[in-house]
């Protein structure tokens, strides 16, 4: 069963699900569609910059290990 482990320090009630759709149908009954996208802005502001850092050094060491040149080439 899952658990919160912070709910109950800060004076709220501890949290119990049975399965899956007992934590979805929790969660529409409590925040609606909303609840399910909670926290997706600030996800994505960590995430995005990450992945556009992992992106940049792939390409470079993609170029440097192919002497500068692209990995696909024209065939015809």
């Amino acid at each position: 069963m899952a658990q919160s482990y912070v709910l109950p320090r800060e004076g709220g009630v501890d949290i119990r699900f049975r399965n899956i759709f007992g934590l979805v149908l929790g969660i529409w009954k409590a925040h609606g569609v909303y609840g399910f996208y909670h926290g997706l802005l600030a996800n994505s502001m960590k995430i995005v910059p990450q992945m556009v850092v992992f992106w940049m050094v792939f390409a470079s060491g993609q170029m440097a290990m192919t002497g500068g040149s692209s990995s696909r080439k024209a065939t015809a």
